[in-house]
């Protein structure tokens, strides 16, 4: 095994800032047995390539102990003799302490604030071995012994993402997932994480998974082309392709299109048309599709914003306004407004700002450059001024 296969252990010292395509952080390499720096004149920054790296910062805080295996590297030395490597990682695991290794953590770790290196020492003179159970049982009453209860909560907490580390695992080095996606997976199912991918790979669709990607794990699972999960996933993905195209309400013919790409067989159109085929039979069944009539189909998501929207219209066009501005002191405020501006409103912007106080639902269109964004700078002075107006009334 060379030095570029071998995993490496690192503590990391500075939290994930954004770099190039990514987010990188500053380390240093430990023993794995001891967590102990293993060169003090070598630093190393590692570089973590995705799009969707942002909640790193979340998990890979300062202190926080990870083990990786190395892509591809390069170092140069820096002042005082001193080698700085930069890592670009295969795939990037936590480590979860064993024995007093917990001491440094739980003293160092960022994300374990309130804790620090006397309260973890003490933490560990407490309860020893059992400190592991205590954590992994978010056993608050027996922190309270030592801490203060906001942080036992807080150390409850922080512990978790070292609870899934075989999730994590999982994720990344078995799927082959993203680190950032790994993460984000294994913290929403927790426990569950490997059982609920295994079933059915396609619920990686609603973290950003792109549906070719979920047909390489279903695959790599033993999932066959024609499973019916793999099918009713592409029904639902294919009815979110069309709401990202500006529709919520999609026809067979609209969806006979999306799912021809997601199910395509290449060189084979009759195998293609009837995985389509069977891909609508199961999409009229699915909890997550709405059959709203007319041959057209919803997302149940969709369906649910657009109900909420409606009712919402419904109430505030039905509920007449509260506001109480005569006309004559409307046109004061207009006039103090352009003053201050010095540019006069035209009548349709008068227009609407009276509309927008008479009534509790406005819609302000037009193209751009007709002064949609001016009007609604006129009616935040108006009704502003008339705030304060009556807020000097009360206090006189």
């Amino acid at each position: 095994m060379n030095d570029f296969e071998q995993e490496k252990f690192f503590r990391i010292t500075r939290p994930p800032y954004s770099s190039r395509k990514g987010r990188s952080f500053h380390a240093v390499q430990i023993d794995p047995d001891t967590l102990r720096n293993c060169n003090y004149k070598r630093n190393y920054i590692i570089h973590i390539v995705e799009n969707n790296s942002d909640r790193l910062s979340l998990i890979l805080a300062k202190g926080a102990l990870v083990k990786l295996a190395v892509k591809k590297q390069y170092s140069r030395r820096v002042e005082h003799g001193g080698i700085l490597t930069v890592i670009t990682p295969q795939y990037l695991d936590l480590i979860r302490p064993s024995g007093e290794q917990i001491v440094i953590m739980l003293g160092s770790h960022a994300r374990f604030k309130g804790v620090g290196p006397v309260k973890a020492r003490t933490l560990w003179s407490t309860f020893g071995e059992s400190l592991f159970e205590i954590l992994d049982n978010g056993d608050i009453v027996s922190l309270r012994k030592i801490l203060s209860e906001n942080t036992a909560k807080n150390t409850i907490d922080a512990w978790r993402s070292y609870i899934n580390i075989d999730a994590m695992r999982f994720c990344n080095a078995h799927l082959g997932l993203s680190v950032s996606t790994s993460f984000l997976v294994s913290d929403y199912y927790q426990q569950e994480t490997i059982s609920k991918v295994s079933e059915d790979p396609y619920r990686l669709l609603a973290f950003g998974v792109d549906f070719n990607e979920c047909d390489r794990i279903s695959v790599a699972l033993g999932f066959q082309l024609d499973a019916p999960i793999r099918l009713a996933a592409a029904a639902e993905e294919a009815l979110y392709c069309h709401l990202s195209s500006g529709s919520t309400l999609a026809t067979r013919y609209d969806l006979d299109i999306w799912l021809k790409q997601l199910l395509n067989i290449p060189n084979n159109q009759e195998k293609t048309e009837c995985y389509v085929n069977q891909a609508f039979a199961l999409a009229t069944s699915c909890e997550n599709i709405l059959d709203v009539g007319d041959n057209e189909l919803q997302s149940a998501g969709a369906f649910t914003m657009e109900a909420y929207v409606a009712q919402r219209l419904v109430n505030l066009i039905t509920n007449p306004s509260k506001l109480s501005i005569d006309e004559k002191r409307i046109n004061f405020y207009i006039n103090q407004y352009e003053s201050k501006k010095c540019f006069n409103l035209n009548s349709l912007q008068k227009e609407a700002i009276f509309g927008a106080i008479k009534h509790r639902f406005l819609i302000i269109n037009g193209g751009a450059g007709v002064g949609k964004t001016t009007l609604l700078d006129a009616l935040y002075s108006v009704f502003h001024v008339n705030s304060d107006n009556k807020c000097n009334a009360h206090g006189a």
